[in-house]
Parts: C-alpha cells; sequence; structure tokens
C-alpha cells in the first residue's frame, strides 16, 4: 500500500523493539521512513521514542490541518495502520484536487 507524507506535518511512534506487540509498528515506521517518503514532504518531523518496556505500540500522526490521530497497533497489522494513516490523507488530497480544478 502506497502511503503519503504530503499532508502530514508530524509523525510519533513509541514502542519496544523487542516486544511481539511491536511488529506492526516497526514495519510502519520502516515505510514511512524512508528517503522517498521524507523527499516527497521534507518538513514532516519524526518523533520516535524507542523503549525497554512500553504499555502499549503507537503510532500518532497530526495532518497539515491540525488533527490528530492516534493508534494503538498492538492488534492491528502494518496494512490496517497505513490504511487509517491514509484515510484522512485521501480525504485532504480530494479537497487539494477540488481546490485546484476549480
Amino acid at each position: 500500500m502506497r502511503t503519503s507524507l504530503k499532508f502530514v506535518d508530524k509523525v510519533a511512534i513509541a514502542f519496544a523493539p523487542l516486544s511481539p506487540a511491536s511488529r506492526s509498528v516497526r514495519v510502519v515506521w520502516n515505510r514511512l521512513h524512508t528517503h522517498k517518503q521524507i523527499a516527497e514532504n521534507p518538513k514532516c518531523q519524526f518523533d520516535v521514542k524507542v523503549m525497554d518496556k512500553i504499555a502499549s505500540p503507537f503510532i500518532e500522526v497530526r495532518y497539515i490541518d491540525k488533527k490528530v490521530i492516534k493508534i494503538e497497533t498492538a492488534s492491528l497489522t502494518a496494512e490496517e495502520v497505513l490504511q487509517d494513516i491514509n484515510r484522512h490523507s485521501r480525504k485532504l488530497q480530494m479537497e487539494e484536487d477540488i481546490r485546484s480544478s476549480s
């Protein structure tokens, strides 16, 4: 699944790398923090907290319209997390497309 950071201001990630519950958050981080993604939106900030223990791994995304979503990732697959992140990005893309076509 293609994920765009074009409409994202900040991505905060917290996880314990050796915890089995952190698998999906590690995969999502690897997909979002690439040279191509960073080049698409160089202003997007990443705040990654790697800890020994954490109650539940999570990803928090702040979009350019200041909407913030927090996703508890322990029981989700990486694809489900990316779908949640993309849902609001697609809405913002559609709004931009409508403005530019007017």
